[in-house]
């Protein structure tokens, strides 16, 4: 007799379903048991080979448990809210509700028809409010709470509220996100509403900070690293950007110690319990402080690995940063700083500038705009785009200077004025210079030689006046943006000049293949540089 397993098959998953085989009822004579599987996301037509790849194995582990006498919980759902439904939906044109609601019902089928024994009774969709208003509750439960570190756990807000209305913070020993201003208990009844948020928001265990995140413009959302593969999102392919963003964040540091004492209660394989403590990501080292000769600061460095200090050789530190910068502001006090170099060195090239004449109001015209755009963009985005990039931009701009006088053969007859090439390519490097500035002259050689600047002496005359004019618009931003220290910044700045008047004078006596040759090395030196900093 021939089997019909299509036949044979529908007929016991019918029997299965009709009889809620796998329905698990509450029966404390059993041990529990409790097999989660990943809940897949309802964004495509149906099921691929690796939802049932993982199904499979805990499929038969379910079974096997049951067997053994164990009340085995095997639940599935749907996880049908945010990117994956969303993207399915704009990618077919349709209303995710529609696609969300037609894929279910596609993936259920799927499901039914390879036999798995999964408690469908207890079927979750995350985006069903029956589900998420759950997360809402969950979200303002910890918004609604604070971590007490005398009790170890989590108390109401209203009882903090109390407190500080009895007898301020000062003896407040909870969690938070910053150091708190100590206050007493009538200055807390003296303040406004907005005042008092403003403070309980420091200690609650659901709060708005601000922080650098993974976000993606195109998506118009934050990611998570594990949503990231190549600095591109897992979803789309997108390009993904580091950026500061006021967002809600969960104060879950606060329970690092009962997380990881609580993992030697479950039964799980010492590998994923591992994962688990490296996910929470607490550890255990030492503060060394390293003295700096011949200053007065010191650097403050984290090690969980103490042991190792004795070979310790080196160390790189941004000097500005050392000084007690901020990151941007140290980028605005150099910026500043160096600025007046170009425009030092350029009496030296005084019978260049005349050969170049009125054609020299163009690039100027162009570089001022872009820069302005750059220090516009630093602010908004902050650093973080071209500090990967810079080791390979180095690389690509020393390159490009050796093969420019070759490859410019190319673009014979182009002039600033009427093509569209050197236009581009002036504009996006004087955004570059305004943005972030690393390597500029280096960049800005090899760019106007390939434009068509084939004399060195012209090049580096024509080199020090766009620079010039990146430097000066992008300053009054820099400025207006109040990061500029300037006692720093002025001692740079005399250098700065002093430093570009002398080498003006030096560059315009030498001869050009000695310069050619040096600029190559420079350049070569500084793309190794950068990339052992990285």
């Amino acid at each position: 007799m021939k089997y019909n397993f299509k036949l044979l098959e529908k007929k016991w998953q019918d029997y299965w379903s009709s009889s809620r085989t796998y329905k698990v009822e509450e029966d404390d004579s059993k041990k529990k048991y409790y097999v989660l599987d990943m809940f897949p996301y309802p964004s495509g037509a149906g099921l691929h080979v690796g939802h049932p790849l993982g199904y499979i194995a805990s499929d038969i582990y379910s079974r096997y448990k049951r067997h053994k006498g164990f009340n085995v919980l095997h639940p599935q759902g749907y996880d049908s809210f945010g990117l994956p439904a969303e993207q399915y939906a704009i990618e077919t044109g349709q209303h995710p509700a529609n696609t969300t609601e037609k894929n279910i019902k596609r993936y259920r089928e799927q499901l039914d028809r390879l036999g798995f024994s999964f408690d469908w009774s207890r079927e979750i969709r995350t985006s069903n409010s029956e589900y998420y208003k759950w997360t809402q509750s969950f979200f303002l439960l910890m918004f609604n709470h604070y971590y007490c570190n005398d009790e170890k756990k989590a108390r109401p807000i209203e009882d903090l509220v109390k407190t500080f209305e009895l007898e301020g913070n000062k003896k407040t020993n909870a969690v938070t996100n910053k150091k708190v201003k100590l206050f007493n208990s009538l200055e807390w009844n003296e303040f406004s509403f907005t005042q008092r948020q403003n403070i309980l928001i420091n200690y609650r265990l659901a709060y708005l900070a601000e922080k650098e995140v993974n976000w993606c413009p195109k998506l118009g959302t934050v990611l998570a690293n594990d949503e990231i593969i190549n600095g591109l999102s897992e979803r789309g392919g997108y390009a993904v950007i580091k950026k500061k963003m006021k967002q809600w964040s969960i104060r879950i540091t606060a329970y690092a110690d009962r997380l990881l004492e609580d993992l030697d209660l479950i039964d799980w394989p010492d590998s994923l319990k591992e994962m688990q403590r490296n996910w929470i990501g607490k550890s255990k080292g030492a503060r060394v402080l390293f003295n700096i000769k011949g200053f007065n600061h010191k650097i403050d460095v984290y090690t969980t690995r103490p042991d190792t200090i004795f070979g310790a050789t080196f160390l790189t530190f941004p000097a500005l940063m050392l000084a007690g910068l901020s990151p941007v502001s140290a980028n605005a006090t150099n910026f500043i700083a160096t600025a007046p170099g170009n425009i030092a060195a350029l009496p030296a090239f005084k019978n260049e500038l005349r050969t170049i004449g009125k054609s020299i109001y163009g690039p100027i015209l162009i570089c001022s705009f872009g820069s302005i755009l750059g220090a516009v963009i630093l602010f908004s985005l902050g650093a973080d785009i071209f500090k990967s990039l810079i080791p390979y931009l180095m690389g690509f701009a020393t390159l490009l200077f050796i093969i420019a006088p070759k490859l410019r053969k190319k673009f014979v007859g182009l002039s600033l004025s009427s093509q569209k090439l050197p236009i581009i390519l002036l504009f996006a490097f004087s955004i570059y210079g305004g943005y972030f500035g690393a390597g500029l002259g280096q960049i800005a050689l090899a760019v106007l030689i390939l434009i068509g600047f084939e004399d060195l002496r012209t090049a580096n005359a024509m080199k020090n006046a766009v620079i010039a004019s990146i430097s000066l618009p992008a300053s009054i931003i820099y400025i207006m943006s109040g990061e500029v220290f300037w006692p720093y910044a002025i001692v740079m700045f005399l250098g700065s000049a002093g430093g570009g008047y002398a080498g003006g004078r030096l560059a315009i006596s030498l001869p050009q293949y000695f310069i050619r040759k040096n600029v190559i090395i420079f350049g070569a030196l500084l793309t190794l540089y950068y990339f052992f900093m990285k």
